[in-house]
């Protein structure tokens, strides 16, 4: 027998298409059900959401996940021993398969990890701000041409790495459809100057943010600088409900 979801009754649930699929060592079942949608209880909080690299999410609530690590230490460890090692020996291939079950766990942890925070975010806030950025755009290669190469190549390929990990496109999909099942609204607004702006005097100067701190010098606001743009985001989303429209903002209702 197998249990779908605990919370949710079998008469609310009707199973579509259920397939095995085998990889490696793991046997996988994929289920595809419909289910009845269920609109969650008003909570009246509101949050703006700052997606970065040293901390995962920054909440304009002061709330922060915590930056992906995951298992590459261990799965380069496992890479360095399984080199050193005699092809077809026994031990070879016990490490392969190790090694082979540690990069399908990988993306299986980190969904998890995704549909913990989402679900959360979701549950707990009426309106989630969140910023419109394209992901592929983001993560497009530096290295230009031969005859006009790029910039900071190598710095951008650090940075694209951290964005696939911290996987920013699964977590906007995820908030999207959780938002719309939930009776959520999303909204996306531009992200520009969201990081220089003082989210208390609203002052815009690139220098006061020389770091992980955002100093105005406008009223001398000292604030982590992640939240600080959390908080300008929120500002931003709320101006785009009845009341004030800001360009450029994209709104997803449920």
């Amino acid at each position: 027998m197998i249990t779908i979801r605990e919370n949710i009754s079998a008469d609310k649930v009707q199973l579509k298409v259920l397939s095995l699929t085998r990889r490696g060592r793991r046997l996988y079942v994929n289920l595809t059900v419909e289910v009845e949608r269920e609109v969650l209880a008003p909570t009246g909080q509101v949050v703006g959401i700052d997606l970065g690299v040293s901390e995962r999410l920054v909440c304009s609530d002061a709330k922060t996940y915590e930056r992906r690590v995951g298992e590459d230490a261990k799965i380069k460890q496992l890479q360095r021993r399984l080199a050193r090692q005699k092809k077809g020996s026994l031990r070879h291939r016990k490490l392969k398969a190790t090694l082979a079950n540690g990069h399908q766990r990988e993306p299986i942890t980190n969904r998890n990890e995704c549909h913990r925070m989402t679900t959360e975010v979701v549950r707990s806030n009426d309106v989630i701000v969140m910023e419109d950025i394209k992901i592929l755009n983001m993560t497009a290669s530096a290295s230009g041409t031969e005859d006009a190469p790029g910039e900071n190549v190598r710095q951008k390929a650090g940075l694209n790495r951290e964005i696939l990990k911290q996987s920013w496109g699964m977590i906007q999909t995820q908030i999207g459809y959780k938002a719309e099942n939930a009776g959520r609204l999303v909204l996306k607004v531009d992200p520009r100057y969201s990081s220089q702006t003082c989210s208390g005097c609203l002052v815009v100067e690139a220098s006061n943010k020389p770091g992980k701190r955002y100093c105005c010098s406008g009223c001398g606001q000292d604030m982590d600088a992640d939240l600080n743009a959390s908080i300008n985001l929120l500002t931003q989303g709320l101006a785009t409900m009845p009341g004030g429209i800001v360009p450029g903002a994209v709104a997803i209702t449920a």
